[in-house]
Protein backbone atom coordinates (compact mmCIF):
# COMPACT_ATOMS: atom_id res chain seq x y z
CA UNK A 1 0.00 0.00 0.00
CA UNK A 2 1.44 3.55 -1.15
CA UNK A 3 0.77 6.36 1.59
CA UNK A 4 0.38 9.73 0.11
CA UNK A 5 0.17 11.24 4.00
CA UNK A 6 2.71 10.63 7.17
CA UNK A 7 1.55 8.60 9.83
CA UNK A 8 2.79 8.20 13.32
CA UNK A 9 1.89 5.83 15.95
CA UNK A 10 1.98 6.88 20.16
CA UNK A 11 0.55 3.96 22.88
CA UNK A 12 -1.49 5.24 25.35
CA UNK A 13 0.48 5.81 29.02
CA UNK A 14 0.85 3.17 31.54
CA UNK A 15 -3.13 2.76 32.37
CA UNK A 16 -5.05 1.59 35.49
CA UNK A 17 -5.23 -1.81 34.04
CA UNK A 18 -1.80 -1.79 33.19
CA UNK A 19 -0.59 -1.45 37.07
CA UNK A 20 -3.33 -4.25 37.77
CA UNK A 21 -1.77 -6.50 34.96
CA UNK A 22 -4.94 -7.14 34.09
CA UNK A 23 -6.68 -6.67 29.92
CA UNK A 24 -9.12 -4.65 29.77
CA UNK A 25 -10.98 -4.48 25.90
CA UNK A 26 -14.39 -4.44 26.50
CA UNK A 27 -15.86 -0.92 25.47
CA UNK A 28 -18.07 -1.14 28.29
CA UNK A 29 -15.04 -0.98 30.51
CA UNK A 30 -12.45 0.49 28.86
CA UNK A 31 -14.24 3.66 27.12
CA UNK A 32 -15.68 5.08 30.43
CA UNK A 33 -13.06 3.19 33.12
CA UNK A 34 -8.98 2.41 33.26
CA UNK A 35 -8.04 5.74 32.69
CA UNK A 36 -4.57 6.38 33.04
CA UNK A 37 -2.46 5.37 36.62
CA UNK A 38 -0.37 8.50 37.88
CA UNK A 39 2.73 6.66 37.33
CA UNK A 40 1.33 6.94 33.46
CA UNK A 41 0.26 10.55 33.63
CA UNK A 42 3.95 11.24 35.25
CA UNK A 43 5.58 9.45 32.70
CA UNK A 44 3.77 11.40 29.72
CA UNK A 45 4.03 14.83 31.70
CA UNK A 46 8.03 14.03 31.22
CA UNK A 47 8.56 12.32 27.42
CA UNK A 48 5.68 14.22 25.92
CA UNK A 49 7.31 17.80 26.01
CA UNK A 50 10.10 16.53 24.50
CA UNK A 51 8.15 15.30 21.06
CA UNK A 52 9.31 17.27 18.29
CA UNK A 53 6.14 17.07 16.32
CA UNK A 54 5.42 17.96 12.63
CA UNK A 55 3.75 21.11 11.31
CA UNK A 56 -0.35 20.17 10.24
CA UNK A 57 -0.10 17.40 12.46
CA UNK A 58 -4.23 15.61 12.84
CA UNK A 59 -4.35 13.82 16.00
CA UNK A 60 -6.68 10.53 16.23
CA UNK A 61 -7.26 8.63 19.28
CA UNK A 62 -8.89 5.68 20.06
CA UNK A 63 -12.41 5.90 22.21
CA UNK A 64 -10.77 4.25 25.39
CA UNK A 65 -10.19 6.41 28.28
CA UNK A 66 -6.92 5.30 28.93
CA UNK A 67 -6.17 6.43 24.99
CA UNK A 68 -8.11 9.57 24.86
CA UNK A 69 -6.14 11.27 28.18
CA UNK A 70 -2.54 10.68 26.58
CA UNK A 71 -3.84 12.26 23.42
CA UNK A 72 -5.69 14.92 25.55
CA UNK A 73 -2.28 15.65 27.23
CA UNK A 74 0.15 15.87 24.08
CA UNK A 75 -2.30 18.33 22.12
CA UNK A 76 -2.74 20.50 25.31
CA UNK A 77 1.23 20.46 25.65
CA UNK A 78 1.67 20.71 22.13
CA UNK A 79 -0.76 23.49 21.86
CA UNK A 80 -2.51 21.24 19.25
CA UNK A 81 -6.16 21.29 18.24
CA UNK A 82 -8.33 18.91 20.34
CA UNK A 83 -7.77 14.80 19.23
CA UNK A 84 -10.67 13.23 17.23
CA UNK A 85 -11.92 10.13 18.36
CA UNK A 86 -12.08 7.06 16.53
CA UNK A 87 -13.52 4.28 17.56
CA UNK A 88 -10.92 2.12 14.59
CA UNK A 89 -8.07 2.97 16.74
CA UNK A 90 -9.54 1.05 20.10
CA UNK A 91 -7.93 -1.96 22.04
CA UNK A 92 -8.11 -5.12 20.45
CA UNK A 93 -10.99 -7.35 21.92
CA UNK A 94 -9.36 -9.81 24.14
CA UNK A 95 -13.27 -11.37 24.13
CA UNK A 96 -12.97 -14.19 27.10
CA UNK A 97 -9.81 -12.94 28.65
CA UNK A 98 -11.84 -9.39 29.63
CA UNK A 99 -10.47 -8.39 33.37
CA UNK A 100 -8.20 -11.53 33.36
CA UNK A 101 -4.29 -11.41 33.94
CA UNK A 102 -2.10 -9.93 30.94
CA UNK A 103 0.01 -13.64 30.98
CA UNK A 104 -3.34 -14.71 28.67
CA UNK A 105 -1.41 -11.95 26.00
CA UNK A 106 1.34 -14.34 25.46
CA UNK A 107 0.18 -17.70 26.64
CA UNK A 108 -2.49 -17.72 25.05
CA UNK A 109 -3.82 -15.06 21.96
CA UNK A 110 -0.80 -14.37 20.54
CA UNK A 111 0.38 -17.88 20.34
CA UNK A 112 -3.39 -18.72 18.65
CA UNK A 113 -2.33 -15.72 16.37
CA UNK A 114 1.20 -16.83 15.10
CA UNK A 115 -0.96 -20.30 14.05
CA UNK A 116 -4.36 -18.25 12.34
CA UNK A 117 -6.34 -19.45 14.99
CA UNK A 118 -9.08 -17.09 16.28
CA UNK A 119 -10.80 -18.40 19.63
CA UNK A 120 -12.30 -17.44 23.33
CA UNK A 121 -13.87 -14.67 21.30
CA UNK A 122 -11.33 -12.42 20.41
CA UNK A 123 -11.17 -10.38 17.93
CA UNK A 124 -9.05 -11.98 15.13
CA UNK A 125 -6.01 -9.96 13.54
CA UNK A 126 -7.57 -9.94 10.18
CA UNK A 127 -10.58 -8.20 11.83
CA UNK A 128 -8.44 -5.40 13.21
CA UNK A 129 -6.60 -5.13 10.32
CA UNK A 130 -9.51 -4.44 8.59
CA UNK A 131 -10.62 -1.88 10.93
CA UNK A 132 -7.56 0.08 10.47
CA UNK A 133 -7.35 -0.32 6.54
CA UNK A 134 -10.53 1.57 6.61
CA UNK A 135 -9.35 4.30 8.24
CA UNK A 136 -6.23 4.67 6.04
CA UNK A 137 -7.97 4.35 3.22
CA UNK A 138 -10.72 7.08 4.55
CA UNK A 139 -7.78 9.25 5.35
CA UNK A 140 -5.57 8.92 2.23
CA UNK A 141 -8.86 9.84 -0.42
CA UNK A 142 -9.40 12.97 1.86
CA UNK A 143 -6.09 14.24 2.55
CA UNK A 144 -2.89 14.08 0.65
CA UNK A 145 0.67 14.94 2.18
CA UNK A 146 -1.15 15.43 5.79
CA UNK A 147 0.31 14.22 8.95
CA UNK A 148 -1.50 12.04 11.11
CA UNK A 149 -0.63 10.66 14.85
CA UNK A 150 -2.76 7.64 15.66
CA UNK A 151 -3.38 7.31 19.28
CA UNK A 152 -4.27 3.63 20.25
CA UNK A 153 -3.02 0.55 22.06
CA UNK A 154 -0.32 -2.30 22.10
CA UNK A 155 -1.78 -4.96 19.83
CA UNK A 156 -3.89 -2.10 17.62
CA UNK A 157 -0.71 -0.65 16.79
CA UNK A 158 1.83 -3.89 16.12
CA UNK A 159 -1.25 -5.05 13.75
CA UNK A 160 -1.30 -1.22 12.44
CA UNK A 161 2.78 -2.01 11.60
CA UNK A 162 2.00 -4.92 9.93
CA UNK A 163 -0.18 -3.08 7.06
CA UNK A 164 2.96 -0.71 6.48
CA UNK A 165 5.36 -3.61 6.67
CA UNK A 166 3.34 -5.05 4.12
CA UNK A 167 3.30 -8.55 6.06
CA UNK A 168 0.32 -10.08 7.21
CA UNK A 169 -1.78 -9.78 10.58
CA UNK A 170 -0.75 -12.85 12.15
CA UNK A 171 2.75 -11.94 12.07
CA UNK A 172 2.63 -8.50 14.43
CA UNK A 173 4.76 -9.94 17.19
CA UNK A 174 7.44 -9.64 14.44
CA UNK A 175 7.08 -6.16 14.19
CA UNK A 176 8.68 -3.72 16.99
CA UNK A 177 6.72 -3.72 20.09
CA UNK A 178 5.33 0.19 21.43
CA UNK A 179 6.07 0.91 24.82
CA UNK A 180 3.52 2.84 26.53
CA UNK A 181 3.89 6.04 26.06
CA UNK A 182 6.12 5.46 22.86
CA UNK A 183 5.87 7.79 19.74
CA UNK A 184 7.76 6.93 16.48
CA UNK A 185 6.81 7.15 12.52
CA UNK A 186 5.07 4.41 10.95
CA UNK A 187 7.61 3.34 7.98
CA UNK A 188 7.78 0.89 5.09
CA UNK A 189 9.41 -2.32 5.73
CA UNK A 190 13.20 -1.15 4.85
CA UNK A 191 12.56 1.87 7.76
CA UNK A 192 11.40 -0.46 10.67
Amino acid sequence: MQFGNIYYGLRHGISEANVQNIIVSNPADGVAGYGLAPAGRADLYSTLPSLTLPDNLCVLTSDFLRAKQTAELLCTLHDLPPPCVDARLRERYFGDFEKQDICNYAQKVWADDSQQLTRHNVEGCMEVRARLCQLLDELEAQHKVRHFLFVSHGDTLQILQTIFASIPPHLHRSVPHFAPGEFRRLTAPSQL
